[in-house]
């Protein structure tokens, strides 16, 4: 499996013009290496010997994990001074580095030593490669999905009148942590007015009758992340968030219908978008329609209507519409979504 993904990874260095890649990021070194230890780099040169670099302290610890993966464990205590060398070793003129997570203190100092090395970043190659899931990673997906879907209905029953957001999100965590996993990202339970903040931060607020929550939680299984988002309701919802729901339901429904291979994202989004903008919803509009989903809880591909790229097959994104009334409250309905031949599977069914 590990093999097949270095190689992948190879050919979409070599597209971009990559005669190595150092990569620092845990997500992507656990994809292509199965195994993450703190301030790992991981050396990728096509057609040469991939290089796990590690510092003394986790050097055993590495090479036990990785001992039957086709990569090189090599100690130092010095990364800066190893890669300057095998830069000029290996005659490297175009280096790929995670401008996201690699060491700027490293990288001043490569810099200093192998001034004519030209970096370029390697998020574009690798968030490529892994853009689109294998069957071992879809089963897994799935699988956090239903966990979650689990979690969502046990907080259905167990919610009641008089519960601040910080007791909501800790019995969710709790749950959570019950079932045997960890949070993806930190919940989110906002009530009332404060759902208008797309990113609320539970606080004290209770959840009262006729209140409505916005309730968007995720879990970790087997490395990859699930990410739902649903709003319940406490009674009769105000008028007012009664209408953003179903202008936010209505979107959230069409886009997935409209998914498939071969559409491009820009085309979906602007539609969904337009549909706030011919009912006066605009302005409410606060984030994309959604987000690719796996490793990391925000990947490619970016469901934005400014990427023209299209979607393809086994991708797995997020239909997240929202919509956001400063002083009043928000509506956010998020589903994962597998990109099939046949269309798409909404994967968090509940």
């Amino acid at each position: 499996m590990y093999r097949e993904r270095l190689s992948k990874f190879a050919r979409a260095m070599k597209s971009h013009g990559l005669h190595a890649a150092v990569l620092t990021k845990s997500t992507d070194i656990v994809y292509l290496a199965g195994f993450f230890c703190e301030k790992a780099m991981l050396i990728v040169t096509p057609g040469k010997r991939t290089v796990y670099l590690i510092d003394t302290m986790n050097h055993s610890l590495a090479a036990s994990e990785l001992k039957a993966q086709p990569i090189e464990v090599v100690m130092s205590s010095d990364k800066a001074a190893f890669l300057s060398d095998w830069i000029r070793n290996a005659r490297v003129k175009k280096l790929g580095i995670d401008y996201g997570s690699f060491s700027l203190d490293i990288f001043m100092n490569v810099k200093s030593e192998a001034p004519r090395v030209d970096f370029v970043d390697a998020s574009e190659p690798i968030g490529r490669t892994r853009e689109i899931k294998d069957d071992g990673e879809i089963t897994l997906i799935k699988k956090a999905a239903k966990l979650t879907s689990a979690v969502w209905k046990f907080a259905v029953k167990n919610i009641a009148t008089g519960m601040t957001e910080v007791e909501v999100a800790h019995m969710i965590d709790s749950r959570i942590r019950e079932i045997g996993y960890t949070n993806s990202f930190k919940t989110i339970a906002a009530a009332g007015s404060n759902s208008a903040f797309p990113h609320a931060i539970p606080g004290s607020k209770v959840y009262r009758k006729n209140d409505h929550l916005i309730l968007d939680f995720g879990l970790v299984a087997g490395n990859y992340c699930s990410d739902l988002t649903r709003v319940l309701s406490n009674g009769r919802m105000k008028r007012e968030i009664s209408a953003l729901y179903d202008a936010v339901k209505h979107v959230h429904d069409e886009a997935i219908k409209m998914i498939k291979p071969g559409i491009k994202i820009s085309s979906l989004v602007k539609r969904s978008h337009k549909y706030f903008i011919d009912n006066n919803f605009g302005k409410y509009v606060a984030h994309g329609l959604g987000h690719g989903l796996g490793m990391d809880v925000h990947e490619r591909p970016f469901i934005s209507g400014v990427n023209d790229s299209v979607l393809k097959n086994n991708m797995v994104i997020t239909i997240e519409p929202g919509l956001y009334v400063p002083g009043l409250g928000g509506v956010r309905i998020e589903d994962m979504v597998l990109v099939n031949q046949k269309g798409c599977e909404v994967l968090s069914v509940c």
